[in-house]
């Protein structure tokens, strides 16, 4: 479901070392490290095998998710060094007032709180949203922990 203007673009979300923000041409080397993980470009359109084509048809997929009203994704970063380090995004879903929220972090990164932290920014942001008044707020997180 498209919802154009439903969920806008935030402004700049900050939590101690982890800034979730636009995805940049900057961040070509974070997508070539996912697509080298064994899980993340199964479950995401995350290219693999990567290429500079691929990996640029991967940002415009991700700043078209805006334009068209399907969501918002965001490049999760070390707010230190702007470097991104994984990703987070909310997805309208077919269900009427049922949004999706996805992530995943390079393995270099993981189990460093940058998703934990991503998450609870992204959430505490979108719930306050005048488009979610009034929507089940529920969370439910299914996760793969290796």
């Amino acid at each position: 479901m498209y919802r154009p203007d439903a969920i806008p673009d935030p402004p700049e979300l900050r939590q101690g070392r982890v800034l979730l923000r636009t995805w940049t041409y900057n961040d070509l080397p974070c997508i070539e490290q996912a697509s080298q993980d064994p899980v993340i470009p199964d479950g995401t359109t995350v290219p693999r095998p990567f290429s500079e084509e691929a990996g640029l048809g991967f940002l415009e997929r991700q700043w078209q998710r805006s334009v068209s009203g399907e969501g918002i994704s965001l490049a999760i970063a070390e707010a230190g060094t702007d470097t991104a380090v994984g990703l987070v995004c909310l997805l309208h879903r077919q269900q009427p007032g049922v949004v999706g929220v996805g992530f995943w972090t390079v393995a270099s990164h993981r189990r460093q709180g940058f998703a934990r932290v991503g998450l609870g920014l992204l959430s505490r942001w979108a719930l306050g949203l005048p488009a979610m008044a009034g929507w089940k707020r529920s969370l439910s997180l299914t996760t793969t922990v290796r």
